[in-house]
C-alpha cells in the first residue's frame, strides 16, 4: 500500500482507495505526474527508507491522524495551553471539550472553497465551509444540574425530623448577639431587645 503512492503520482489509481479524491469523477492532480524513471527510482527508494515501511505491522490499522489534531485543536477553546487550571477545573473543561467534540465532529459542509497561496501560484487548496455548530450538550447538562437539585430539595423535606437537618439562618449560625452588616452600629441582642451605640 505504501508503493502504491510511486503509482498515484505516475497517474496509475488502479490500486488507490475507493474513497480517495482520485477515485471521484473529475479528479485534476495537484502536481505533475511523475513520468521520469529515474525520479521514480528515487522516489520508491525513499519510501523504503521511511519508519512506516519499515514497520509497516505496527501501522497497517492506522488511516490518519485528522480527528486527533482537529480534536486537540479544539480542545485548545477549552484548555488553553497559556493557562494552568486546578484539577477539579481541569476536569470538568476537559469533559465539557469531549461532549463539544462529539457533537460536532461531523458536521456537514455547506459549501467548498478554494484558495490559492501567493507564494505558490500552482498549489490550490479547498476547504469546507460547515455547518454551524450546536451546543444540545449544554441544555442536557443544565437538566441534570435542576433534576438534581430539585431530588435533593425532596429529600430534604422528607427529612425534616433529622437532627442534622440544616437549620434557618438566624437560629443555626448566631447564638448570641451579631452586627448587622448593613449598619454596623445596630446591634440585636438575646433578649430581643435592640441596642444602638451612641
Amino acid at each position: 500500500m505504501i508503493m502504491n503512492i510511486s503509482k498515484h503520482f505516475q497517474g496509475d489509481h488502479q490500486s488507490c482507495s475507493s474513497e480517495s479524491p482520485c477515485q471521484q469523477p473529475g479528479y485534476v492532480p495537484k502536481r505533475k505526474p511523475l513520468t521520469m524513471p529515474a525520479a521514480i527510482s528515487a522516489y520508491e527508494a525513499a519510501l523504503r527508507k521511511t519508519l512506516i515501511y519499515k514497520n509497516a505491522d505496527s501501522c497497517h490499522l492506522c488511516r490518519d491522524t485528522y480527528w486527533v489534531e482537529s480534536f486537540n485543536h479544539q480542545l485548545l477553546t477549552y484548555l488553553p495551553k497559556r493557562i494552568h487550571f486546578h484539577t477539579k477545573t481541569f476536569e470538568m473543561r476537559m469533559s465539557l471539550a469531549v461532549m463539544d467534540w462529539n457533537e460536532n465532529c461531523q458536521r456537514m459542509a455547506t459549501s467548498h472553497h478554494e484558495y490559492t497561496d501567493v507564494r505558490r501560484p500552482d498549489h490550490h487548496s479547498t476547504y469546507n465551509v460547515l455547518v454551524k455548530k450546536t451546543h444540545r450538550f449544554v441544555n442536557n447538562i443544565w437538566s441534570m444540574y435542576v433534576l438534581r437539585n430539585i431530588t435533593s430539595q425532596q429529600i430534604l423535606q422528607d427529612d425534616e425530623d433529622d437532627d442534622d437537618m440544616v437549620l434557618p439562618y438566624d437560629a443555626a449560625m448566631y447564638d448570641g448577639d451579631y452586627v448587622d452588616s448593613e449598619d454596623d452600629d445596630y446591634v440585636c441582642s438575646d433578649d430581643g431587645e435592640d441596642d444602638e451605640d451612641n
